[in-house]
């Protein structure tokens, strides 16, 4: 018998093939946080849907947060693009926040790129800086794999050596760079309420 969980991703999973069509195979998978809601009109071919008729979804409501889930072309590539996401510091479980994050893979994204307006510790940052992270460290006394397993989300404990990748993480910040960013390489400090990168 599936989990909870899987169950409801089954759900999600279902309704949004029924929207998109059982064709749309995405290659990428787009988190817009706050401030970046502009790159969605960058998008062709657009179908949206509202995260509240999503089956396990929440509601966005973090100002900036569009709340709209499309199917669409973006750069050229079949993409899966949130237009803004929920929050652990808005008081959901770990489980409801990494939804949208699974039901990606579930529709078959192997890339996703997360977004996010942050704080940063280094003094030598300005706002408006790109930082591109390569690491992290939870202080947020909980983690998505804590609880039952079920193998259908993949490895009990997947390798962490490389979660963001050098490669796509070298090309975003030379991409940054040509475009007259500020760019850096950095390390995300996750914690409860906000989420901070120090440059090192």
């Amino acid at each position: 018998m599936p989990s909870d969980d899987l169950a409801a991703l089954w759900k999600a999973e279902e309704f949004l093939k029924g929207i998109f069509g059982p064709n749309f195979k995405p290659e990428w998978a787009v988190v817009l946080g706050s401030g970046l809601e502009g790159v969605a009109g960058q998008a062709k071919n657009i179908v949206p849907v509202p995260y509240s008729d999503i089956p396990g979804f929440a509601a966005a409501r973090v100002a900036g947060h569009a709340g709209k889930l499309a199917a669409c072309e973006l750069f050229g590539k079949k993409t899966l693009l949130y237009s803004g996401r929920f929050h652990y510091y808005e008081g959901h479980s770990m489980e409801k926040v990494i939804f949208p994050a699974r039901l990606a893979s579930f529709l078959g994204c192997k890339k996703i790129i997360l977004t996010a307006a942050a704080g940063g510790l280094n003094k030598k940052f300005r706002p408006g800086d790109i930082v591109a992270v390569r690491d992290h460290m939870n202080f947020m006394g909980a983690n998505p794999l804590r609880g039952p397993h079920d193998a259908a989300f993949g490895e009990r404990f997947p390798d962490f050596g490389e979660v963001y990748s050098k490669r796509l993480r070298e090309a975003a910040l030379k991409l940054a760079k040509k475009s007259g960013l500020r760019a850096f390489h950095g390390v995300a400090a996750i914690v409860r309420g906000t989420l901070c990168s120090s440059q090192n």
